[in-house]
């Protein structure tokens, strides 16, 4: 009981830190133009509000992407619940897309759209991002390391 109360403690940890990183970067760094923070690599544009999912898949079907995404935090907590990992890199991952994902939700919510700022001037073709979508990357790629590599091992134990 006690490991479970410590795990659940890290995770909610872990996601207030990513939600008050996303949401303090949205309210501080959406401009009303453009600014370069490090030039010819990225820069923080005007806020580009998307109303759709990842490259503006399902735009302007804000009621549908709400409800997809409870339904995949739902899923997301149910799968956590019934397996209970106890791999810290395992927690990080999962802590790292559930607080991605409720932080592109509060926006959802709150403004219709996501706000994203975050630019590469490098790289025309990459799309405009945010923090929550940044650990949300980061996140999944955690969990597929850890899926691929560790979870047999926990398992087994």
């Amino acid at each position: 009981m006690k490991k479970n109360l410590t795990r659940y403690a890290i995770i909610f940890a872990i996601v207030c830190v990513v939600l008050v990183i996303d949401l303090t970067f949205k309210h501080f760094f959406c401009f009303e133009e453009s600014k370069t923070i490090v030039p010819y690599i990225f820069n923080f544009q005007t806020n580009n509000g998307n109303s759709g999912a990842a490259f503006g898949i399902l735009s302007g079907k804000k009621w549908v992407l709400i409800f997809m995404t409870v339904v995949f935090i739902a899923v997301f907590v149910a799968y956590d619940c019934w397996q209970k990992p106890q791999s810290k890199f395992y927690l990080v991952g999962f802590s790292f897309v559930l607080g991605g994902a409720i932080g592109n939700f509060v926006d959802r919510i709150r403004f219709g759209y996501v706000r994203d700022f975050i630019n590469f001037t490098f790289w025309k073709s990459f799309p405009t991002f945010n923090m929550a979508d940044a650990f949300l990357c980061v996140g999944v790629a955690i969990m597929c390391i850890y899926l691929i590599f560790f979870s047999n091992k926990e398992k087994g134990k």
